[in-house]
């Protein structure tokens, strides 16, 4: 196999972006993150940032070499600099011109969001985000959580029971109770978005992807890493802010209105709130544990932290690169959430057959609902059942997709269509070292469903 020589003149990636110093981290060293054309950030050290910094392709190795030298405050040579770039940088797919038979291929982080689409732009988002700011002006989001215990207390007194039994009775009200689910949803995502904007960051699109086996919408707040320790949590927070708010939004046309199902939905809303901070998964509370902390993906220091704690040696470098304090609240995390995982695992494989038999069952009751409601010409049946049928069968679908995944990462990764096998895995992580990569930041949710 060939390889190029390195580039006189090292120039980044188009579309390549520089996201600065990870500010306020668990690491013992500062980190500094960078974002590939593809939403892959890269993790580097302040040397190979400084150098991809410097590499503009106007600039050859030797002034590379004086400039990164000057801010590093050591001296740096222009064979440093090709070495660095050569087997640091280019590994990473930061570099343009990245020579053949380098992998740089994203890494696909341990249950992370899969098959995402987006669906609404940047470019839409972000004025959305811009205009909704005022919202997160601390005497507006007082009053909001105030608002919300007094609504509480007096939706305990009120009770649920009038609402439930209107939209059990009613299809068309499950119809609606379905849709303001989707809305708020949706308006979960847009919070997200405006907390990042109003940090200072700058929102991506919003789209949908599937979550373990459900569909789920979320939000790319990848920007959100260059923002400081309050800002990264404000963004983790934006959305369950504004299912607050939702839910006041719900209770003010209950007032308006005495439209019974609007509790419903502002119940479901709270229960959406509660849901979100389970930290077990890549939901909100993941997320603010890992921002409070400084350590940007859990997940994939599960492997080091429990072979640390059981073999009591600590040379791997995603755990001896945490301060003290991290590294004990990521090994808590961790002793906590692989045995919740795993009993979820096992209590989930035992109600597989069951759970099969009631979905194949609801889906042939729905399907013969629908087949007598069109010739009948009730819509509202209609399209009620074919909502059901959605909530039945896009799971079963997802799970699908995902066991094909699973299968073919774990039993097909290692051999290459032609029957050879493919390099170990060991190898190629020793190419990129000193740039970990760190996942794609995305705020997503489980679905919401009644």
């Amino acid at each position: 196999m060939t390889t190029t020589e390195p580039l006189a003149l090292p120039r980044l990636r188009p579309g390549t972006e520089l996201l600065g110093e990870y500010t306020e981290s668990g690491f013992t060293e500062p980190a500094y993150l960078a974002r590939r054309p593809d939403g892959q950030v890269v993790q580097l050290s302040r040397l190979l940032y400084l150098v991809a910094a410097a590499a503009d392709g106007r600039t050859d190795c030797d002034a590379i070499a004086a400039l990164v030298s000057d801010e590093f405050g050591r001296r740096v040579s222009a064979a440093n600099v090709a070495h660095l770039v050569e087997h640091k940088l280019e590994p990473c797919g930061l570099m343009d011109g990245t020579a053949p038979g380098v992998e740089v291929a994203a890494r696909t982080p341990l249950l992370a969001l899969r098959f995402r689409v987006p669906l609404v732009p940047a470019c839409v988002v972000r004025p959305v985000a811009w205009a909704l700011r005022p919202l997160f002006a601390a005497p507006v989001m007082g009053a909001s959580l105030a608002a919300l215990v007094w609504f509480d207390w007096w939706l305990v007194h009120h009770g649920l029971g009038r609402g439930a039994v209107e939209v059990i009775t009613h299809p068309a009200l499950m119809l609606l109770v379905l849709g303001g689910v989707l809305v708020s949803a949706v308006w979960h995502e847009i919070g997200h978005a405006t907390a990042c904007r109003k940090s200072g960051g700058r929102p991506g699109a919003i789209g949908a992807g599937l979550y373990l086996v459900m569909p789920a919408l979320y939000t790319d707040v990848t920007d959100s890493y260059r923002l400081d320790r309050a800002g990264r949590v404000r963004t983790d927070l934006g959305g369950v802010y504004h299912n607050v708010l939702g839910v006041l939004a719900c209770g003010a046309g209950y007032a308006a209105t005495r439209f019974e199902p609007l509790l419903v939905i502002a119940l479901l809303g709270q229960l959406e709130i509660l849901q979100q901070f389970v930290p077990f998964v890549r939901l909100d509370g993941y997320w603010v544990i890992s921002d409070l902390i400084g350590v940007p993906d859990l997940f994939g220091r599960i492997r080091p932290v429990m072979l640390a704690a059981v073999t009591r040696r600590r040379g791997d470098r995603r755990v001896t690169e945490l301060k003290p304090r991290a590294r004990a609240v990521v090994t808590a995390w961790v002793c906590i959430t692989v045995p919740v995982l795993a009993v979820n695992m096992v209590l989930i494989g035992r109600a597989a057959p069951h759970l099969v038999a009631v979905a194949v069952a609801t889906a042939g009751a729905q399907a013969r609902v629908l087949v007598a409601a069109l010739p009948a010409g009730h819509g509202v049946t209609a399209a009620l059942a074919v909502a059901q049928l959605l909530l039945v069968a896009l799971p079963a679908v997802a799970a699908a997709l995902t066991a094909a995944l699973v299968s073919y990462r774990s039993g097909f990764a290692a051999v290459d269509w032609n029957g050879h096998r493919r390099r170990p895995r060991h190898r190629r992580r020793r190419r990129n070292r000193s740039a970990p990569t760190t996942p794609t930041r995305r705020h997503h949710d489980a679905p919401r469903l009644p």
